[in-house]
């Protein structure tokens, strides 16, 4: 059911333009426990102004489903009394029942939005639906993935349009849900937004973003983990439209690295892990070079994939020391695969069958022998696109018995190679060509993307109290970077492997 917004002022007596106004006597906030700095106050005089903003900063809090004012006049002052009802909660009584899975069909937006719904359809993440087909316009509709219903997805969302909302200058805006209709597998949820007005700002939101980022990157320079930003609103005097935005930032010691420590080796040698490392002990502690180190080691495909869960930091403020551990899961030893075609062979690649495992623990350095993979694959009906390039010989079924080093970014040169004896040397010199320029080549194009989040900034104003995301910006060029990652991940297919 869609909650009902109500609004009212009851005065007990009318105060003329040329008397002198009441003062106000108590102020009281009932039906929550939520702390508000109120603009009314005790002892100042009566403002229907100052009440107008408070109520606007109750509804921005987004917590409200109902709103009253209600005022009395007394011979010593003014009663105001603020009374509030919680918005119902999705996880109150939208949760799906039992082991019910649910999809969200449609997002809606109900109120006075002020932005086209399309855009901020396009700032949801975890009800967004996923176009797998696209659409042929009057001919197909496409193939939408629907997202997962979860009362965790609907407050992730509703904390991104809020943000969206202050990003672009609408600083009194209203955002909470409205209603969420559960069927036997799908879902509706309706977000109701009052956007009110926008605000000039005195720089641009983006333009602040990219200073605040800025200034957390060198921060992470010189070792500090902990970083806040905080953005302040005021009126300007010169419009009653326009905004003076200054920051602040509040950010906390300064740590060197102190021990890196590695769990759940077994079969790899410490030296081989720590090589992917970006980070040394006794430099600072750069979270974003710490990133950058787990993906590195990712990349090796040796360990289950490493998360920030994956990673422990164990600092001490007094001595400045951040010690590190990282916690990994290899890999099961042994393999198969079987592999097809997803259209034409010469295209897309023959079909493949094959069964590896890993060498024991034998040996250091390039003669660590768990760094080695050996393989037996049967290939059928190798037709590559360009024949010419072609490493494998011809025929219907090809055996194929390969020793392979896979590609480290610690080891560089000495990794990414194969030994096949059936094919000679020439096919192992374009295999260790091919996988050098891949695996060199796609992180560069990639960039940073991925690996550095998002900084929330908490948002502060007389009638404003809320948090905005600053997503880092994308890669620069990021077509012509998509296109040439494309066109190195297209070399395989091209010598027919």
């Amino acid at each position: 059911m869609r909650s009902t917004v109500a609004l009212a002022f009851i005065f007990s007596a009318l105060v003329s333009a040329e008397s002198v106004p009441p003062l106000i006597k108590s102020v009281t906030l009932r039906g929550t426990l939520l702390k508000v700095n109120l603009t009314t106050q005790v002892g100042q005089p009566f403002d229907a102004d100052a009440i107008d903003k408070d109520v606007h900063q109750l509804w921005s809090t987004g917590r409200f489903g109902d709103i009253r004012v209600e005022t009395g006049q007394q011979p010593d002052g003014t009663e105001v009394i603020f009374n509030v009802v919680d918005a119902p909660r999705p996880e109150q009584h939208k949760a799906p029942p039992g082991d019910l899975h649910l999809r969200v069909k449609t997002v809606n937006f109900a109120g006075d939005p002020g932005i086209d719904p399309t855009q901020l359809r396009r700032a949801l993440r975890a009800l967004k639906a996923r176009r797998i087909i696209p659409r042929v316009p009057g001919l197909w509709s496409g193939w939408r993935l629907l997202p997962d219903y979860s009362p965790e997805a609907v407050e992730s969302d509703l904390g991104r349009l809020r943000s969206l909302y202050l990003s672009k200058g609408y600083f009194d805006a209203t955002v909470r849900i409205d209603n969420t209709e559960l069927r036997e597998k799908d879902a509706d949820v309706t977000f109701f937004v009052r956007s009110g007005p926008r605000y000039e700002t005195s720089e641009p939101i983006p333009q602040v973003c990219s200073s605040l980022l800025a200034q957390r990157r060198n921060a992470e320079r010189h070792g500090i983990i902990d970083f806040a930003a905080t953005l302040y609103v005021q009126p300007s005097a010169d419009s009653s439209n326009a905004v003076n935005l200054t920051t602040g930032i509040d950010h906390g010691p300064h740590y060197r690295i102190g021990r890196i420590n590695f769990t759940g080796l077994h079969h790899y040698s410490d030296a081989l892990v720590r090589s992917n490392l970006l980070v040394d002990e006794g430099q600072w502690l750069d979270e974003l070079q710490l990133r950058k180190s787990a993906d590195r080691i990712n990349q090796a495909e040796m360990f289950d994939p490493i998360t920030s869960a994956s990673i422990a930091l164990h600092t001490n403020e007094k001595t400045g020391i951040a010690d590190i551990t990282i916690h990994l899961k290899e890999r099961k030893r042994g393999s198969w695969n079987l592999s097809g075609p997803v259209g034409p062979a010469s295209f897309a690649g023959p079909l493949e069958g094959s069964i590896s495992s890993r060498l024991p623990p034998w040996g250091r350095g390039l003669l660590e022998l768990s760094s080695y993979t050996a393989s037996l694959s049967l290939i059928a009906f190798a037709q590559p696109l360009v024949p010419v390039l072609s490493i494998l010989p011809k025929g219907t079924l090809i055996p194929v018995l390969a020793f392979s080093r896979p590609f480290t970014p610690g080891e560089g040169w000495k990794s990414g190679f194969s030994i096949v004896p059936q094919l000679g040397w020439q096919a192992s010199a374009i295999l260790y060509a091919t996988s050098q320029i891949q695996h060199r080549l796609l992180p560069l194009l990639s960039g940073d993307r991925g690996l550095v989040p998002e900084l929330p900034v908490t948002v502060e104003g007389p009638n404003t109290t809320g948090t905005m995301v600053c997503e880092p910006p994308a890669p620069r060029f990021m077509p012509l970077r998509t296109a040439a990652s494309f066109g190195v991940r297209l070399l395989s297919v091209l010598t027919g492997l």
